[in-house]
């Protein structure tokens, strides 16, 4: 069985620079605001701004693991 290598890259800016550009991220498509802790994922049709932030309800943090609620 042959193991294939790759690199899994998530879309990254700061905050400031997704809600100025505002993109509409591709369908499936991580994207992450490095300085503000937000992560979505694109759904083909609405903007970076229209998205729902993933770790928004569940108050989880995505850069130190902690995964306790607020």
């Amino acid at each position: 069985m042959a193991v294939i290598k790759s690199t899994f890259k998530i879309r990254r800016a700061k905050l400031e620079e997704w809600e100025t550009v505002n993109p509409i991220p591709q369908d499936g498509e991580p994207c992450f605001a490095v300085d503000a802790n937000i992560f979505k994922v694109g759904d083909g049709i609405h903007t970076w701004n229209e998205l729902k932030s993933i770790n928004e309800d569940t108050g989880v943090s995505i850069i130190d693991g902690n995964t306790d609620m607020f």
